[in-house]
């Protein structure tokens, strides 16, 4: 099997954009029912293909991350970067982001009933905004995410293939094709 990972900007910890990222990310790149699982995993092209957003401190990352057979990287990544293109010229549907935002807002209040999943969002909410935030608060901000907000974001953190790296049996990776 051959891994790929590669990093690209996204929104900080901060930075309101986050709740758009990771819906955006979960619609796009989930690790069910996203366009690179139907693209790629369904098909079994790819034993994995999945896009995420990491919020940290300042900044923030959409993270890619591909497995699969070395013989198929190169059609892969091409597909793999043609979604995210795709992503970024014409954002995700209506459908798509409602789907989503209910992924995450029942991930939210699971995560809330157990003393480890609310003290961790509130330990990093604290710790990186000074700020508390209920789990209400939390549920509004994803309800509240509209396809003009992933188009902002789209703008400001666009989905690309920066830094790529591979863990494998290959020794070099194909060019990764434009995003």
């Amino acid at each position: 099997q051959q891994h790929v990972v590669s990093l690209a900007a996204g929104p900080s910890s901060t930075n309101p954009l986050r709740y758009a990222a990771g819906l955006l990310a979960v619609a796009v790149g989930d690790d069910d029912n996203s366009r690179l699982y139907w693209e790629l995993v369904d098909s079994g092209r790819a034993d994995i293909a999945e896009l995420g957003h990491n919020d940290f401190d300042g900044t923030g990352t959409w993270t890619t991350y591909l497995c699969c057979e070395p013989d198929d990287v190169p059609s892969n990544l091409e597909s793999l970067a043609g979604v995210l293109r795709g992503v970024n010229r014409n954002g995700i549907t209506d459908e798509e982001l409602a789907m989503a935002k209910n992924k995450v807002a029942t991930a939210v209040v699971l995560a809330g009933e157990r003393p480890m999943g609310r003290l961790s969002s509130l330990g990093g909410n604290w710790v990186y905004a000074r700020e508390y935030r209920s789990i209400q608060d939390e549920l509004a901000s994803v309800q509240g995410v509209s396809t003009s907000d992933i188009r902002r974001l789209l703008d400001e953190f666009p989905l690309s293939l920066t830094s790529t790296v591979g863990i494998g049996p290959l020794s070099e990776l194909p060019e990764v094709p434009g995003t």
